[in-house]
């Protein structure tokens, strides 16, 4: 259930959300006649809710539908729109644009994907572990994780606490082609996981969270998806498909969360290099070369999270007793009266 306000109405309105969670624009119109979106405010700012990739629903904030108060976003006449000097507020949404997609909102805050965010600690100093599950949890594959096999036990970290809250984890996930390794705890670390994007847009604004810095904080990038199905050849050969992404990074941001209005679209890896060039024109190719961060993809590390899901649900599953046999209460001359069991 979303509670609803119109903008100077204290009244709050439940509208109900559907089966995945989500709320239909349509559902909104009905009870909010006009209505083009919700936002909340949060430390004095307005926050549009995102749209899903079909811009037919809202999706719940990272923090749930619970955590905030909600108002309505109405669309404005176009005979009602004063003329401004300036553009308006992302709030203000124009009915006709010369675009049939626009973003409807930047990259989330950090506050919002912190809890998430885990490192493990290894020769280079911090690397990013994120969470994907209550107690499944994905890292990098290459370079100081290359020892790492299934069954192998890691000690993880809440990104925030520092070394104060730590977590056992153990591999049960290899993938060499994608470059990642998924890991699970005996228990659950977070209340809830993340949303996981199926696959974002080009041109989506991402936020990159990684220890890519000298003191190794957390810290953060934004770029945008620049391009999808990206293969990277390289020494092993071929591998991905990755996503390619505007948001270069640090060599502590092996494994960084890459997060879009959506949700986790996946993990960063590392950058493209500088393609091989003669000296000639080496200095010029390096002037105008913009490296790019490549991604794996959050569609398969939720594949691969299903299976461990789907082998602890199989483990789960008891057989059902054996049918109990019938009972006849029956009298014999000369004996008396017993139970008479029939198969």
């Amino acid at each position: 259930m979303v509670y609803v306000s119109d903008v100077g109405d204290d009244e709050k309105i439940p509208i109900p959300v559907n089966s995945d969670d989500l709320l239909p624009l349509q559902r909104l119109d009905r009870y909010f006649p006009g209505a083009a979106g919700l936002y909340f405010i949060e430390n004095g700012a307005k926050i549009p809710v995102n749209f899903d990739q079909n811009d037919t629903n809202l999706i719940p904030p990272a923090n749930g539908w619970d955590s905030a108060q909600y108002y309505v976003v109405r669309t404005r006449s176009r005979q009602h729109t004063p003329i401004v000097s300036r553009p308006g507020s992302s709030f203000d949404i124009a009915p006709e644009l010369p675009y049939s997609e626009v973003p409807r909102s930047l990259a989330p805050m950090s506050k919002s994907i912190d809890k998430w965010m885990f490192f493990a600690r290894d020769e280079a100093g911090k690397s990013c572990v994120v969470c994907v599950h209550p107690r499944y949890f994905v890292t990098f594959r290459h370079g100081t994780h290359l020892q790492l096999r299934v069954g192998d036990s890691l000690i993880i970290y809440k990104a925030k606490s520092d070394f104060n809250e730590s977590f056992i984890v153990t591999v049960v996930q290899l993938n060499e082609m994608l470059d990642f390794i998924l890991l699970k705890s005996d228990e659950d670390v977070v209340e809830k996981g993340p949303p996981l994007a199926t696959y974002p847009e080009e041109a989506e604004s991402f936020l990159l969270a990684g220890y890519g810095n000298t003191e190794q904080h957390l810290s953060y990038l934004t770029g945008v998806v620049h391009l999808k199905d990206y293969y990277f050849h390289g020494s092993n050969g071929i591998s991905g498909p990755f996503i390619l992404g505007t948001g270069t990074s640090s060599p502590g941001d092996s494994g960084g969360a890459c997060w879009s209005p959506h949700g986790l679209i996946g993990i960063s890896l590392g950058c493209t290099t500088m393609p091989t060039a003669p000296h000639h024109s080496a200095i010029s190719d390096a002037a105008i070369f913009s490296p790019k961060n490549y991604i794996t993809p959050s569609i398969f590390l939720s594949q691969a999270l299903q299976v461990e899901i789907n082998k602890e649900e199989s483990k789960s599953s008891t057989p059902s007793p054996p049918k109990k046999k019938l009972c006849h209460i029956v009298t014999i001359k000369g004996i008396g009266t017993g139970e008479l069991t029939c198969d």
